[in-house]
């Protein structure tokens, strides 16, 4: 009975050091508002999706009006782009990139070493180790794109830039 109880207070321990590890947070305004290095539309979107692209429409409700919004998602081979498309205005608001063929600003792709990563932002060394995922995220405007390591290498992104 001593021993069961060992155990589960040991793997509660476990669970709250893993899940009580923060995320290394970087402010940099330029790279947040422009991951691609210059701002996308539907119309230039064959700049950062290499190959062949799918595109779909879903209706979004307004959060603020009762107009309807649609998204228009693009799919390719190396990753989901939505943007939002209001009454007045079009805008990235989620990437989920997966493969080596779409490049954001500043070389970052995946399969970039984390070192280089720490080095393009200029970021501490300290904490390479400690974070296995880095968000890039600014206070003014709230965008927040994550970057997810395995063995070393960036394996996924994820760049979420809606509104609200």
């Amino acid at each position: 009975m001593i021993r069961t109880t060992v155990i589960i207070i040991f793997l509660i321990n476990i669970v709250k050091a893993s899940l009580g590890q923060e995320a290394l947070r970087i402010v940099d305004d330029q790279f947040a508002e422009h991951p691609f290095g210059a701002d996308l539309s539907p119309s230039t979107i064959h700049t950062a999706l290499p190959g062949k692209i799918a595109m779909e429409r879903k209706a979004e409700p307004n959060k603020h009006t009762r107009d309807i919004d649609t998204l228009l998602i693009f799919k390719s081979p190396d990753g989901k782009l939505t943007f939002l498309k209001t009454i007045d205005k079009v805008w990235l608001v989620e990437a989920v990139i997966s493969g080596r063929g779409i490049k954001l600003a500043r070389g970052i792709k995946i399969g970039l070493s984390k070192d280089n990563f720490i080095k393009i932002f200029s970021v501490d060394k300290k904490f390479k180790d400690t974070n296995p995922i880095i968000v890039t995220n600014t206070i003014e405007y709230g965008f927040y794109h994550s970057f997810y390591f395995e063995k070393g290498k960036l394996a996924k992104i994820v760049l979420n830039a809606w509104p609200d």
